[in-house]
């Protein structure tokens, strides 16, 4: 396990320790559990009788919904009830069944799903999707696990994909994620998890999106530039809404504010940053910005390439910086100043923690951030 993950693994127990410290009780599913298991096998719940509906459950013991799908969960994984979609659960042992999870047909596959919207379909070629599926599937693979990609939308049926065959865990990644996919998955207690985007009613991996933003304006700042353009991605997407959270902070600790005029979205593509840049730049010939923050590396290169083909130098009259740090972003004249989001940690981290939601040493809903950092190369310098 690498440093990063340590520290990672480290905080993850460290934020438990201080629930249990500050609760001085235990988690409230397990106390619903370990009542219901009671009232179980004190045959309070007959054998075959099906138990309350979540909803009362719920009012019983006055915990919300999750609450009691967590406890469900423990009781299907112990053998004492069966779980029916749209019915319920049903009691069928008033013991314990020792490893009952291990009687359940077991798999060695996880399913990669990517939300069918047209942004992700755009960003299927992209360098950074192309480097998260490599690293994904190998880590999988050094986990003992194959992988199947999938593409889903808001209207897919996810009950019918899932019959197909058995999963071990899903893995959804980037932005789009419907909330009833999410529902679904959680109350069948399927294992899951979130990389690259940000729900809370899962776990998810994330690079520390505002840091990275923060760290962009900062730079730009400290080498004395304050009129500073912008090519954002969706604006609908946490991760730009953060990184441009962060920019503004940074401006703002200067007591400076991002000129509207300078914004421009180009919704994370390659190709539409190429016409958001000569738009920028022919609207403001007679007040040029004199640095761009593209927020992704991608969209960076593409700024370069207009930049310097409209007769301008890239530092000497608009500095430049991206985000992520693809591999291209040293091989560009001038090599790119960048943020660096270290997408093997991610991959690193969203593995492991699927494999404990699996192995069912992980309940919890939590999100990490995975740090990054400032990269200077060429393309960023003083203001002239």
């Amino acid at each position: 396990m690498t440093e990063e993950l340590v520290i990672l693994n480290l905080n993850i127990q460290r934020n438990y320790k201080t629930v249990d410290n500050k609760s001085k009780k235990k988690y409230r599913y397990l106390e619903v559990y370990e009542n219901l298991v009671n009232k179980i096998t004190k045959g309070e719940f007959a054998l075959d009788e099906m138990l309350p509906s979540e909803k009362e459950i719920g009012r019983m013991y006055s915990v919300e919904r999750t609450t009691v799908r967590k406890a469900l969960g423990l009781l299907v994984d112990d053998g004492f009830v069966q779980k029916f979609q749209g019915l319920g659960a049903k009691v069928i042992s008033t013991e314990k069944v020792k490893n009952a999870s291990s009687n359940l047909k077991k798999s060695d596959t996880i399913l990669f799903f990517l939300p069918k919207t047209k942004e992700n379909m755009d960003r299927l070629t992209q360098p950074y999707y192309s480097l998260m599926f490599f690293n994904l599937e190998n880590e999988l693979k050094r986990n003992g696990y194959k992988t199947i990609y999938s593409t889903i939308s808001e209207n897919d049926n996810i009950e019918d994909l899932l019959k197909q065959q058995t999963y071990a865990g899903i893995i959804f990644a980037s932005y789009g994620v419907s909330e009833k996919h999410l529902h679904y998955v959680s109350e069948n207690n399927i294992p899951f998890i979130t990389v690259n985007n940000d729900y809370t009613e899962a776990v998810s991996v994330v690079p520390d999106n505002y840091t990275g933003g923060y760290l962009a304006g900062k730079h730009l700042i400290e080498l004395g530039h304050r009129k500073i353009g912008l090519i954002t991605g969706n604006t609908e997407d946490m991760s730009c809404r953060q990184r441009l959270a962060g920019f503004t902070i940074a401006l703002g600790e200067s007591e400076l504010q991002i000129d509207k005029k300078y914004i421009r979205n180009a919704n994370w593509l390659a190709d539409k940053a190429i016409f958001q840049t000569q738009d920028l730049l022919e609207k403001n010939k007679k007040d040029l910005p004199t640095a761009i923050f593209a927020f992704n590396d991608e969209m960076a290169i593409s700024a370069m390439k207009v930049i310097n083909e409209s007769g301008y130098n890239v530092p000497d009259d608009i500095s430049l910086i991206g985000f992520d740090n693809i591999s291209q972003a040293k091989y560009v004249y001038p090599d790119l100043t960048t943020i660096h989001s270290n997408i093997e940690t991610i991959c690193r981290t969203a593995v492991w923690i699927l494999n404990n939601k699996i192995r069912k040493d992980v309940h919890d809903n939590f999100k990490i951030l995975v740090p990054v950092h400032l990269i200077k190369r060429g393309s960023t310098a003083p203001v002239n």
